[in-house]
Parts: structure tokens; sequence; C-alpha cells
């Protein structure tokens, strides 16, 4: 896994939890 694949595993991540976590 290369450096530019965790860092977009990372960003899909960190939008999934905030989406996830906004009121609906």
């Amino acid at each position: 896994m290369s450096h530019a694949d965790i860092l977009h595993f990372t960003s899909q991540a960190l939008w999934l939890v905030l989406i996830l976590s906004m009121p609906p």
C-alpha cells in the first residue's frame, strides 16, 4: 500500500464519519 493510498483511504473515512455524525 502506497502513501497516496493511505491518504485517500483516510480522507474517505473522515468524510464518512463526518456525514454519519451529522444530525438529520
